[in-house]
């Protein structure tokens, strides 16, 4: 690559936008985790590995670990690496770049950015930056060295349209969005079968269950697209393999959701859009997760030799929602109806693939599930989210906040309406309490079984299940 030295100055459609202060933090001594955790120079630079770095550290310690690598790792200054941590928030694990996807000389660095979850939110989405892009920016710098590599953002007016980005030592446009730094960034490299950032993650497994079981389950998350799960819950799904393996039962369970119509939104990330327009008796969005990733977590399980069985739930007690009745023009009969149809439609999808298939509520929680919903809701009211952080690392409230900004959308649609934050956040503990009380009916009627959850609807809301349950759970990438 030919080094260059450009200026690039960048607008926001013209437009005058205040641009953001930089704000002026505290920072303390120790972090908010253990003191015994140490963050590790990687062992190879590549924008790849770096971008599972930091994925993996804002799923194990959030913020303030990110904080931590930012800072003894990136070397960025002590605010900004403050302002990245509080923003960095991805709904999904960065994406494995293949040689051939780095070798297209359309992929602009930009949408490299926002497969490694690099790209932050921008100034006109809710706590968002500018420019969006500087996180990648100071990875790069980090892979380069100041000397090949560096920026700095100019400019006193606090106008954007008066401010400019300076690439003094770059390998980008003169425009300053196209960094298109293929295979020199990416290094998609492989060792033996796995692409080398994945290697390391399952190296892991690899310890914990062997070259062979390891290896080939890292695959097989891969190449079923779930998103690899972090250190506690890779820990459980360790946990369930090796009783697999001393010859005990697996049971795989999991709730699919009602086959709502819907339709295409053209966006690669989250292809498909509920309408509500009313309930089908076909395999619906979720369903259809399951449909496409059970052929390959079977194939693994009998090539390991291990005792499995499958029993799978249609979300039912969605039927208990008078406003949903409504909204989709079924009676609670009906919609039950077409459910059990869904459910031989799903079936006949996977005639090889020997499993139970019952509605939830009405088969197998009973009046459980009201019950439960309601007490988890009323502590999480009161701020209390049970076993969340112990089972999974994360801070539930953080989640209802996100996941009430990001489904905004979902819930309108959902609603038929536009709805106020206050309405949206309480929609979303609502369905959080929905997930808790699944998780303590798997937990109380599955007890000492050795159980794994597959999960194909929205991964952030995952963690609500974990209140009562710690379970392990696999969960492909969003769709909706």
């Amino acid at each position: 690559m030919e080094h260059q030295t450009v200026k690039a100055r960048l607008t926001q459609n013209g437009t005058t936008i205040q641009e953001e202060k930089m704000e002026q933090v505290c920072i303390p001594d120790k972090v908010g985790f253990s003191s015994s955790v140490k963050i590790v120079e990687p062992a190879e630079k590549s924008i790849q590995m770096i971008a599972s770095d930091i994925y993996d550290v804002w799923t194990e310690y959030g913020p303030d670990g990110l904080y931590k690598y930012f800072v003894e790792i990136l070397k960025v200054n002590s605010n900004q690496a403050k302002s990245f941590s509080r923003k960095y928030n991805p709904d999904h694990d960065p994406e494995i770049l293949t040689k051939e996807e780095a070798d297209k000389s359309n992929l602009p660095g930009t949408e490299i950015f926002e497969k490694l979850c690099l790209r932050l939110p921008s100034r006109n989405e809710e706590n968002g930056i500018w420019p969006r892009n500087q996180l990648a920016w100071w990875v790069m710098k980090y892979i380069f060295g100041s000397e090949n590599f560096s920026f700095d953002i100019l400019g006193k007016t606090g106008m954007i349209r008066d401010n400019q980005i300076y690439f003094s030592r770059s390998f980008c446009t003169s425009a300053g969005d196209g960094l298109n730094f293929g295979l020199a960034s990416l290094d998609p490299s492989f060792v033996d079968k796995l692409p080398q950032h994945i290697k390391r993650k399952a190296s892991h497994l690899e310890r914990e269950l062997g070259s062979d079981w390891g290896g080939d389950l890292a695959l097989m998350l891969i190449k079923a697209g779930f998103i690899y799960p972090p250190k506690k819950e890779l820990d459980l799904l360790i946990s369930a393999l090796k009783r697999a393996r001393e010859g005990e039962e697996l049971l795989i369970t999991g709730i699919q959701c009602p086959d709502y119509t819907y339709e295409e939104t053209g966006d690669s990330k989250v292809p498909f859009r509920y309408t509500f327009e009313t309930l089908n008796d076909g395999v619906g969005v979720v369903a259809k997760q399951f449909v496409r990733v059970m052929p390959l977590v079977q194939q693994f399980l009998e090539a390991k030799g291990i005792k499995y069985r499958f029993v799978f739930y249609v979300a039912d007690f969605e039927a208990n929602s008078e406003e949903n009745l409504q909204r989709v023009g079924l009676s609670e009969a009906e919609f039950h109806d077409r459910c059990r149809r869904s459910m031989v439609a799903f079936q006949n999808e996977l005639p090889d693939i020997p499993m139970e298939l019952k509605l939830f509520q009405v088969d197998f929680a009973g009046d459980l599930y009201r019950q439960y919903k309601a007490q988890a809701a009323d502590l999480m009211y009161k701020g209390n989210f049970g076993a969340i952080r112990q089972n999974t690392g994360k801070d539930a409230n953080h989640e209802i906040k996100f996941i009430a900004e990001d489904g905004r959308s979902f819930y309108n649609n959902w609603h038929g309406r536009k709805l106020t934050d206050s309405e949206v956040e309480r929609i979303v503990i609502d369905q959080a309490a929905e997930y808790a009380s699944c998780g303590r009916v798997f937990a109380e009627k599955f007890a000492g079984q050795n159980v794994l959850q597959i999960a194909g609807d929205r991964p952030k809301m995952q963690c609500f299940g974990a209140m009562y349950c710690n379970q392990p759970i696999l969960c492909t990438k969003r769709v909706y």
